[in-house]
Parts: structure tokens; sequence; C-alpha cells
């Protein structure tokens, strides 16, 4: 499926129901900063993170800026990775400030293909991150086919494998996820990751680097786990 014909999807969908404001955040820059944040995290430990921001007032890229790496990661540490994720947030803001004066409203007005080159040109933003970041605006349209994280209530009727490179599979749904075939056998996944209010039921085999269930997990009998990290 090309990108044209997903952006024609994207597009039929946004007329036929508006925004579906799926993403939370209390302003654009929230938003962008939870992209980065969500990287190999569940959403309940980014609120943390974004809740912890925002006591200290730090939650704007001039704060950002002006905070030494070692504090952004203490705020930060419950979303994993915090000190990678520090120096990102540090090299958004940077960016922001050094060609858009964090105006935020000029730097969603750039044409569309040429605000995701810049955004994939800043440390640490790769093309989920930029999507996921560039959707702060509603001129954004995303550009990737949006593999990388499943953000409702789903029942895998097949294998789900990767396509050789390792990516993370995060599924969260206040329902029921279900995966009938085996996932990652094949090619195995770098994460699944689920943070659901309901349950996620596994009934065929898992491979993964990392499991990481953050809900009630139902696994079928003789059903094989592997994963460095559960």
């Amino acid at each position: 499926m090309t990108g044209e014909i997903l952006q024609g999807i994207y597009h039929r969908l946004m007329d036929r129901y508006g925004p579906q404001h799926w993403w939370p955040g209390e302003e654009p820059f929230e938003v962008m900063v939870g992209a980065i944040l969500t990287q190999s995290a569940a959403w309940s430990n980014v609120e943390k993170a974004i809740a912890n921001l925002k006591a200290a007032g730090a939650l704007s890229p001039e704060s950002l800026r002006q905070l030494p790496l070692s504090e952004i990661a203490t705020l930060i540490y419950p979303s994993g990775y915090y000190n990678a994720k520090a120096l990102k947030l540090k090299s958004l803001a940077t960016w922001l400030g050094e060609y858009y004066q964090d105006d935020l409203d000029r730097l969603f007005a750039t044409e569309t293909g040429q605000l995701r080159r810049e955004l994939l040109a800043v440390h640490g933003i790769g093309e989920e991150t930029a999507d996921s970041a560039g959707r702060a605006s509603i001129q954004y349209t995303p550009a990737s086919a949006g593999h990388y994280t499943v953000e409702c209530r789903f029942t895998f009727g097949d294998t789900v494998n990767t396509d050789g490179t390792a990516w993370d599979l995060t599924c969260s749904t206040g329902g029921a996820t279900t995966f009938t075939g085996q996932v990652g056998t094949t090619d195995a996944l770098d994460e699944l990751d689920t943070d659901a209010g309901g349950t996620t039921t596994l009934q065929a085999a898992v491979a993964a680097t990392t499991l990481d269930f953050n809900d009630d997990v139902l696994i079928g009998q003789d059903l094989a786990l592997t994963a460095t990290t559960v």
C-alpha cells in the first residue's frame, strides 16, 4: 500500500469522523514531548514523566534548554531510558529555539514533507516519532504506515512478524486484545508491550526481546514465550 493511498484513506476518515483527539496532550509541545517519551515505554509511565515535567515547570522548550541533562533525566525517569531521552528532549528544544524561536505556529506552517525531513534530522527522532510529533498540528498528515504503535481494540487473527527489522508493538485499549496466531516466531519483535485497562489473550507462541505486560494476561495451554526480559 503506497503512501498516497494511505493519505487518501486518512483524509477520507478525517472528513467523515473529524479529529479524534487520540493522543493525550494539553498543548502541541506536550504532544511532541510525549512522542519522544513513549519510545519503548508504556503510556502510563509517560504520563508520570510528563506530570513531573509540569510540576517542575519544565514542559517548554526554553525550560528544557536551561535544565542540565541530569535534571531532565531525573524528571523523566518513569519513562525509562531516561538519560537517552533527556538528550533527545534537549536536542528537540535546542532545534526549536535555533530554527523557529520556539514559535510552534510557524513550525506547523511548514510544508508537510519539509517538516518531516527537519524533524528526522533532530537527534533521537525517527520516522514514528516524527509522525507522532507532527500530529500536534492538524496540518500534518502522517507519512508512515503506522505499524509501530496500535491504539485500539484488536483481535489479531493471523501471525504477527516483523519485516526483518526489529520494531516494537504496543497495544493500548480499555477492552480486550487477542492474539490468535503466533507473534514474532519468524522474525522476532524487539518489544511487545501492552498497557490496557482490559485484558490481553495469547493463544499461540510469542517471541520478542522484551515482553512487557501491564494488564491482565491470559495465556493459552502449552504456549511458548521466548524473550530475554519479561
